[in-house]
């Protein structure tokens, strides 16, 4: 019942190009897995490296999955990779996302289930590393040749950039249409960003975010799936 349920699910990415980037960016005993899926209107270009530093299994990977928003106007997912990408467990990236990685640069996704939302924005030149970060739709991140690093448990609010130099601890969310840049982590986690350049708004919240459905809204800061 368990593979039925898989190939059912796997009748709905471009089946040739999601077996064809497996077998040709991984090791074969990961790519029998089929952990990377590749959607419609999907675009990518691999001249670097692809890594899975965690145990594959199918589907864990998901680019270009038309999920919990509205399609988008131009539902295509270019991807540009001549550095390295590693993931580290499940990852969802919807429809529209736009990722670069420059050579000899490093993009990495944590564990714990992850997720980029529509039109998400990713210009990688040095080094990123997200933890199992929920960035949801219209976010932009650019390291400028720095290096961003964003903790576990971190929520990003709709259209926020984040720039390089950049570090943000756990536990914290980002509010909607904020620009962050500058080094977080000495606030400790658990805490309110929000404002452009982002400020702390509040401290010792509790962040509660849920990748199946949202939570009540927030209109003071522009946040949802928190508790306080």
């Amino acid at each position: 019942m368990r593979y039925w349920s898989i190939f059912t699910k796997l009748l709905k990415t471009k089946i040739l190009s999601t077996v064809v980037f497996n077998f040709r960016y991984l090791p074969f005993k990961q790519a029998l897995h089929l952990p990377v899926w590749l959607y419609p209107g999907v675009i990518i270009k691999v001249q670097g490296g692809v890594k899975i530093d965690c145990a594959a299994s199918p589907g864990m990977i998901k680019i270009g999955k038309n999920d919990y928003y509205p399609t988008t106007i131009k539902p295509v997912c270019n991807w540009n990779i001549s550095g390295t990408v590693v993931f580290s467990g499940k990852i969802n990236f919807l429809q529209s996302s736009e990722v670069y990685v420059a050579p000899n640069a490093v993009l990495s996704f944590g564990s714990g289930g992850a997720f980029c939302g529509s039109n998400f924005r990713c210009y990688c030149y040095n080094r990123i590393d997200l933890g199992n970060t929920q960035i949801t739709w219209e976010c932009s991140l650019d390291d400028n040749n720095e290096v961003i690093r964003i903790g576990n448990g971190v929520w990003v609010g709709n259209r926020t950039t984040i720039l390089g130099r950049t570090i943000i601890a756990d536990n914290v969310i980002v509010a909607q249409c904020s620009t962050v840049h500058g080094d977080y982590a000495q606030c400790g986690d658990n805490i309110i960003l929000a404002g452009n350049p982002a400020e702390v708004k509040s401290d010792n919240v509790a962040c509660i975010w849920d990748t199946l459905e949202e939570k009540q809204l927030d209109s003071r800061f522009g946040y949802s799936r928190t508790h306080l």
